[in-house]
């Protein structure tokens, strides 16, 4: 474990990994992200709270047609939604997932912000180092991928 990629994105594609209709998470820019690193997925407004960890299983790199004629089911979007999303991007990368976490008990904005100096929700993304994970609440969440962590 490397580092850790905080990720906001919308309540309805929390929805979508929480119930594991979603299972790969979409980019335009690579990610800078390995086997074993963390994707900590902030759930923009209304929720405004940390919903979901997942594990990186691998980065992929392809032209949006290929990730789309491979992952179309997990994509939590629509063909049209899709290409929308991709117009202009000669390249379309994925985040595939060992395992991910729904958080039983959300981590809400004003916790993220007592817990981590200077923590503004991200735009697109933000990196931190997987020192973070040393820190309450976040380590108590570590268990889920390390069987016998404590």
């Amino acid at each position: 474990m490397s580092k850790i990629l905080f990720l906001s994105i919308k309540p309805k594609y929390a929805e979508l990994y929480k119930f594991k209709i979603k299972t790969i998470e979409l980019r335009k820019i690579k990610p800078n992200l390995s086997s074993g690193d963390f994707v900590f997925f902030y759930v923009s407004s209304p929720k405004k709270h940390l919903g979901i960890i997942g594990e990186v299983k691998e980065i992929i790199a392809k032209n949006p047609t290929e990730i789309w004629d491979i992952y179309q089911e997990n994509t939590g979007m629509n063909k049209t939604e899709y290409y929308n999303y991709f117009q202009q991007n000669a390249l379309a990368y994925g985040i595939l997932f060992k395992k991910i976490v729904p958080l039983v008990e959300p981590i809400d904005l004003n916790e993220l912000k007592k817990t981590i100096p200077n923590f503004v929700p991200p735009q697109s993304f933000i990196y931190y180092d997987k020192a973070l994970f040393n820190l309450d609440p976040f380590g108590n969440y570590l268990y889920y991928f390390y069987p016998g962590y404590k």
